[in-house]
């Protein structure tokens, strides 16, 4: 059995139940050819010409010949050749495409790219699913980010062939409002000289994260995390994930290791509400939202207040941009987004402000920057905490060296 999941090896061991022998399997995908970029590996950019039924008894018109020839390869079309277009000619464009059914995901970020204010009123919504991953996941993020902003990334993840250092690499989305995790329940075990593994959220990472949200501004955007099957997340790293400023609501679904929280440990009262009941948009005074919604879109559109109208009062930087919803969730992944009993899951919600940065976790001793050691909090009487110490500025490269 082969499946194509990037441009490198995997190796799992297996046993045979007649036999009762262990033997090791590989599965090799083939070199891909990326000649065309990342943007063409689940789509083409080619535009295949149809006639419409009017034209069946003549030419179509000068205007749709034209805009079949500048549509026929997408890969040619750049937010610079759009800058001088007004709105009301690209929209014909966009109509265009969408008769032909060839609006990809590289012409929406386009568009939302250099028309801002248009687009978000035409296109505010586009979703896309993976089910059998082509190639490595940092080559994913090259696709969904936007140091721009142009677009908000509601990225929903199943690491099952992912590496440690490119779930790192997710800081480097600046665009990021809502993430989840989600680790395969049975997964096949990898011999060990495989430098492919399964990899999760775990306190490493957790802590890696919030020094990259101090010393690089990372995760600035970043609300909502929703979290299932991660063992090796426990109250230390739930800490760490405090530092990140914008976050507000953290959902975990069968992470064992988190349960002691329900009783307050290792975690600050006065800003985390931590129960096993969710709470979500207020709809008026007398009536809360107390079932989990079951997209992670939807619990970021429910993360938001409510007017008294109903209608959801989005906040920050990002507010009405458009929103790209995109899921890597390779096909036959068992386990994958399913819940729990109530008692396996965990809310923490942020009591403080969105947006508001909360004080640096008293956790182990983690470099952080512009901060002397004079200025770091000292262990009261009884528990040990831990303090920040002063340490250069690192950036994403530095960190990944930690992890390679």
């Amino acid at each position: 059995m082969v499946k194509s999941i990037g441009d490198f090896t995997m190796s799992v061991r297996k046993l045979d139940r007649e036999s009762g022998q262990v033997y090791e399997e590989q599965a090799m995908a083939p070199a891909m050819s990326f000649s065309m970029g990342p943007s063409w590996v689940h789509e083409s950019p080619f535009s295949i010409v149809e006639r419409d039924a009017r034209h069946e008894k003549g030419a179509p018109s000068l205007k749709e010949c034209a805009m079949e020839q500048l549509l026929a390869d997408q890969r040619d079309l750049t937010p610079e050749l759009f800058h001088h277009i007004p709105w009301r000619m690209a929209s014909r464009l966009w109509d265009h495409l969408g008769k032909r059914q060839r609006r990809t995901l590289y012409m929406w970020k386009l568009f939302a790219t250099v028309y801002p204010a248009e687009f978000r009123s035409v296109a505010k919504y586009r979703s896309m699913k993976v089910k059998w991953p082509q190639m490595p996941l940092r080559e994913y993020w090259s696709v969904v980010k936007s140091d721009s902003l142009s677009w908000r990334l509601v990225l929903t993840l199943a690491p099952s062939f992912g590496r440690v250092p490119e779930l790192v690499e997710i800081a480097n989305i600046k665009n990021l409002v809502a993430l989840e995790i989600a680790t395969p329940l049975q997964v096949m075990p990898m011999s060990d000289s495989s430098e492919l593994r399964v990899a999760g959220l775990n306190d490493r990472i957790a802590r890696t994260w919030s020094e990259l949200a101090e010393t690089s501004a990372a995760f600035t955007h970043l609300r909502v995390l929703r979290l299932y099957s991660q063992p090796d997340l426990s109250p230390v790293g739930i800490r760490y994930l405090s530092a990140l400023p914008g976050l507000c609501l953290i959902i975990a679904h069968g992470c064992p290791n988190l349960k002691s929280c329900l009783q307050g440990e290792s975690l600050d009262k006065d800003r985390w509400e931590v129960t096993a009941i969710p709470q979500f948009v207020v709809k008026n005074s007398n009536q809360i939202e107390v079932s989990e919604p079951l997209t992670l879109y939807e619990c970021y559109q429910k993360s938001f207040h409510a007017s008294s109208d109903g209608h959801v009062i989005e906040e920050g930087l990002l507010r009405g941009s458009p929103v790209l919803d995109f899921r890597i969730v390779p096909e036959g992944s068992q386990g994958l987004g399913k819940r729990g009993s109530s008692s396996s899951t965990i809310y923490f919600q942020r009591r403080t402000a969105s947006g508001s940065r909360p004080p640096d976790p008293p956790l182990k001793k983690v470099k952080m920057a512009d901060q002397s050691p004079e200025e770091t909090s000292r262990p009261s009487s009884g528990s040990r905490k831990p303090v920040m110490r002063k340490g250069n500025p690192r950036d994403l490269r530095d960190v990944l060296g930690d992890f390679l």
